[in-house]
Protein backbone atom coordinates (compact mmCIF):
# COMPACT_ATOMS: atom_id res chain seq x y z
CA UNK A 1 0.00 0.00 0.00
CA UNK A 2 1.63 3.77 -0.82
CA UNK A 3 0.95 6.53 1.63
CA UNK A 4 1.43 10.08 0.10
CA UNK A 5 3.55 12.68 2.03
CA UNK A 6 -0.05 14.79 2.63
CA UNK A 7 -1.63 12.11 3.94
CA UNK A 8 0.84 11.70 7.11
CA UNK A 9 -0.03 12.80 10.57
CA UNK A 10 2.63 14.37 13.08
CA UNK A 11 2.95 11.26 15.01
CA UNK A 12 4.13 9.80 11.75
CA UNK A 13 6.47 12.11 11.03
CA UNK A 14 7.98 12.10 14.58
CA UNK A 15 8.62 8.41 14.07
CA UNK A 16 10.19 8.02 11.18
CA UNK A 17 13.85 9.14 12.95
CA UNK A 18 12.98 7.20 15.70
CA UNK A 19 12.60 3.96 13.51
CA UNK A 20 15.78 5.46 11.73
CA UNK A 21 17.72 5.49 14.83
CA UNK A 22 16.59 1.97 16.10
CA UNK A 23 18.04 0.59 12.97
CA UNK A 24 20.89 2.17 12.68
CA UNK A 25 21.47 1.09 16.71
CA UNK A 26 20.52 -3.04 15.85
CA UNK A 27 23.09 -2.51 12.75
CA UNK A 28 25.90 -1.55 14.61
CA UNK A 29 25.13 -4.14 17.55
CA UNK A 30 24.05 -7.01 15.59
CA UNK A 31 26.88 -6.27 12.39
CA UNK A 32 30.17 -7.49 14.42
CA UNK A 33 28.36 -10.47 16.77
CA UNK A 34 27.32 -11.57 13.02
CA UNK A 35 30.89 -10.81 11.57
CA UNK A 36 32.52 -13.11 14.60
CA UNK A 37 29.63 -16.11 13.23
CA UNK A 38 30.52 -15.89 9.50
CA UNK A 39 34.90 -15.96 10.97
CA UNK A 40 34.06 -18.85 12.85
CA UNK A 41 32.66 -20.68 10.21
CA UNK A 42 35.05 -19.91 7.66
CA UNK A 43 38.06 -20.94 10.17
CA UNK A 44 36.45 -24.13 10.76
CA UNK A 45 36.10 -24.60 7.18
CA UNK A 46 39.58 -23.61 6.41
CA UNK A 47 40.85 -26.33 9.14
CA UNK A 48 38.77 -29.13 7.60
CA UNK A 49 40.70 -28.15 4.22
CA UNK A 50 43.52 -28.12 5.72
CA UNK A 51 43.64 -30.59 8.28
CA UNK A 52 42.02 -33.59 6.87
CA UNK A 53 44.34 -34.49 3.85
CA UNK A 54 47.87 -34.75 4.16
CA UNK A 55 50.53 -36.26 1.99
CA UNK A 56 52.45 -39.39 3.19
CA UNK A 57 54.32 -40.46 0.20
CA UNK A 58 52.17 -42.39 -2.73
CA UNK A 59 49.22 -41.44 -0.38
CA UNK A 60 46.57 -38.59 0.73
CA UNK A 61 45.81 -39.49 4.13
CA UNK A 62 42.64 -38.08 5.53
CA UNK A 63 42.20 -38.26 9.23
CA UNK A 64 38.30 -39.00 10.13
CA UNK A 65 38.79 -38.81 13.50
CA UNK A 66 37.22 -42.10 13.55
CA UNK A 67 39.45 -44.04 11.13
CA UNK A 68 42.23 -43.00 8.24
CA UNK A 69 41.85 -43.19 4.68
CA UNK A 70 44.72 -43.27 2.68
CA UNK A 71 43.63 -42.06 -1.18
CA UNK A 72 46.51 -42.88 -4.24
CA UNK A 73 47.99 -39.81 -5.25
CA UNK A 74 47.15 -40.20 -8.55
CA UNK A 75 43.76 -40.49 -7.75
CA UNK A 76 41.22 -37.43 -7.69
CA UNK A 77 39.92 -36.50 -4.76
CA UNK A 78 36.95 -34.39 -6.08
CA UNK A 79 35.68 -37.73 -8.39
CA UNK A 80 36.04 -39.93 -4.93
CA UNK A 81 33.81 -37.67 -3.29
CA UNK A 82 31.22 -37.54 -6.10
CA UNK A 83 30.98 -41.12 -6.47
CA UNK A 84 30.18 -41.61 -2.93
CA UNK A 85 27.23 -39.38 -3.18
CA UNK A 86 25.90 -40.75 -6.40
CA UNK A 87 22.62 -41.94 -4.97
CA UNK A 88 21.73 -39.03 -3.05
CA UNK A 89 21.72 -40.95 -0.21
CA UNK A 90 23.24 -37.55 1.92
CA UNK A 91 20.28 -34.99 1.07
CA UNK A 92 17.50 -37.65 0.86
CA UNK A 93 16.88 -37.66 4.95
CA UNK A 94 19.03 -41.23 5.48
CA UNK A 95 22.32 -38.44 6.26
CA UNK A 96 22.74 -34.45 6.43
CA UNK A 97 24.16 -32.59 4.10
CA UNK A 98 28.18 -32.43 4.63
CA UNK A 99 28.86 -29.13 6.30
CA UNK A 100 32.56 -29.83 4.55
CA UNK A 101 33.54 -27.85 1.28
CA UNK A 102 36.76 -29.28 0.59
CA UNK A 103 36.65 -32.96 -1.34
CA UNK A 104 39.06 -34.31 1.84
CA UNK A 105 35.86 -33.13 4.17
CA UNK A 106 33.23 -34.64 2.45
CA UNK A 107 35.03 -37.85 1.72
CA UNK A 108 36.02 -38.02 5.62
CA UNK A 109 32.09 -36.83 6.61
CA UNK A 110 30.72 -39.28 3.89
CA UNK A 111 32.94 -42.53 4.94
CA UNK A 112 31.97 -41.78 8.80
CA UNK A 113 28.51 -41.13 7.89
CA UNK A 114 28.66 -45.09 5.90
CA UNK A 115 30.22 -46.46 8.76
CA UNK A 116 27.44 -45.44 11.18
CA UNK A 117 25.01 -46.19 9.01
CA UNK A 118 26.40 -49.77 9.24
CA UNK A 119 26.17 -49.70 12.78
CA UNK A 120 22.87 -48.74 12.94
CA UNK A 121 21.36 -51.17 10.38
CA UNK A 122 23.03 -53.93 12.74
CA UNK A 123 22.47 -52.60 16.06
CA UNK A 124 26.30 -53.18 16.62
CA UNK A 125 28.04 -50.90 18.13
CA UNK A 126 31.91 -52.28 18.77
CA UNK A 127 34.93 -50.07 20.05
CA UNK A 128 37.04 -49.07 16.45
CA UNK A 129 39.90 -46.88 16.88
CA UNK A 130 42.20 -48.20 14.30
CA UNK A 131 40.33 -48.80 11.57
CA UNK A 132 41.92 -48.09 8.18
CA UNK A 133 40.36 -47.64 4.43
CA UNK A 134 43.44 -48.06 1.23
CA UNK A 135 41.53 -46.43 -1.99
CA UNK A 136 43.94 -47.47 -4.89
CA UNK A 137 43.50 -45.71 -8.10
CA UNK A 138 42.26 -49.17 -10.12
CA UNK A 139 41.58 -52.42 -9.87
CA UNK A 140 45.07 -54.06 -11.33
CA UNK A 141 46.39 -52.25 -8.21
CA UNK A 142 43.94 -53.41 -5.99
CA UNK A 143 44.41 -56.83 -7.43
CA UNK A 144 48.03 -56.32 -6.76
CA UNK A 145 47.59 -55.74 -3.08
CA UNK A 146 45.50 -58.84 -2.73
CA UNK A 147 47.91 -60.91 -4.03
CA UNK A 148 50.24 -59.11 -1.87
CA UNK A 149 48.80 -60.04 1.22
CA UNK A 150 46.88 -63.66 0.71
CA UNK A 151 50.31 -65.06 -1.75
CA UNK A 152 47.13 -65.83 -4.60
CA UNK A 153 44.96 -64.60 -7.51
CA UNK A 154 41.92 -62.64 -5.98
CA UNK A 155 39.73 -60.17 -8.65
CA UNK A 156 37.16 -58.12 -5.57
CA UNK A 157 35.61 -55.23 -6.49
CA UNK A 158 36.86 -54.52 -3.05
CA UNK A 159 37.79 -56.64 0.15
CA UNK A 160 38.42 -56.30 4.36
CA UNK A 161 40.87 -57.66 6.09
CA UNK A 162 40.69 -57.95 9.67
CA UNK A 163 44.44 -58.86 10.98
CA UNK A 164 44.76 -55.72 9.18
CA UNK A 165 41.38 -54.03 9.95
CA UNK A 166 41.51 -52.04 7.00
CA UNK A 167 39.44 -51.53 4.16
CA UNK A 168 40.97 -52.53 0.77
CA UNK A 169 39.02 -51.05 -3.04
CA UNK A 170 39.82 -48.78 -5.50
CA UNK A 171 38.51 -45.78 -7.06
CA UNK A 172 37.00 -48.01 -10.06
CA UNK A 173 34.60 -50.05 -8.33
CA UNK A 174 34.22 -47.14 -5.53
CA UNK A 175 30.52 -46.18 -4.62
CA UNK A 176 28.81 -45.97 -0.78
CA UNK A 177 27.10 -49.46 -1.82
CA UNK A 178 30.32 -51.23 -1.63
CA UNK A 179 32.01 -49.10 1.07
CA UNK A 180 28.61 -49.83 3.31
CA UNK A 181 29.21 -53.55 2.60
CA UNK A 182 33.11 -53.68 3.75
CA UNK A 183 31.89 -51.56 6.62
CA UNK A 184 29.71 -53.69 7.51
CA UNK A 185 32.19 -56.83 7.38
CA UNK A 186 34.77 -54.39 9.92
CA UNK A 187 31.66 -54.04 12.22
CA UNK A 188 30.75 -57.24 12.52
CA UNK A 189 34.21 -58.33 12.69
CA UNK A 190 35.17 -56.70 15.67
CA UNK A 191 31.83 -56.69 17.54
CA UNK A 192 31.89 -60.83 18.03
CA UNK A 193 34.56 -61.81 20.13
CA UNK A 194 35.41 -64.58 17.88
CA UNK A 195 35.32 -63.76 14.17
CA UNK A 196 31.74 -65.38 12.30
CA UNK A 197 32.50 -67.89 9.99
CA UNK A 198 32.45 -66.65 6.22
CA UNK A 199 29.08 -66.96 4.84
CA UNK A 200 27.44 -65.65 8.30
CA UNK A 201 30.11 -62.17 7.69
CA UNK A 202 28.71 -61.83 3.79
CA UNK A 203 24.94 -62.43 4.42
CA UNK A 204 25.19 -59.93 7.60
CA UNK A 205 27.53 -57.50 4.97
CA UNK A 206 25.26 -58.11 2.05
CA UNK A 207 22.01 -57.38 4.40
CA UNK A 208 23.65 -53.42 5.18
CA UNK A 209 24.10 -52.89 1.44
CA UNK A 210 20.28 -53.87 0.90
CA UNK A 211 19.11 -51.68 3.98
CA UNK A 212 20.87 -48.44 3.10
CA UNK A 213 18.27 -46.49 1.91
CA UNK A 214 15.90 -47.61 4.67
CA UNK A 215 14.12 -45.08 6.72
CA UNK A 216 15.71 -44.85 10.07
Amino acid sequence: MNITADKLSKRDILAIPVMLFAGAYLFCCLTPIFCEKMEEVSNRSAAVSENSANVQGDWYVIDTGYFTIYCDRNSDLKTIARKLGRRGLFTSGVYDPSPASSPSGKIAYRFTSLLRRAQDILDMRPNMKNLKVKIFKNRSQLYDEYYRIFGAAGEYESFYVYKNDTIYISEDTLSDNVVAHEMGHAVIDHYFSAVPPEKVRELLASYVDMHLEDDE
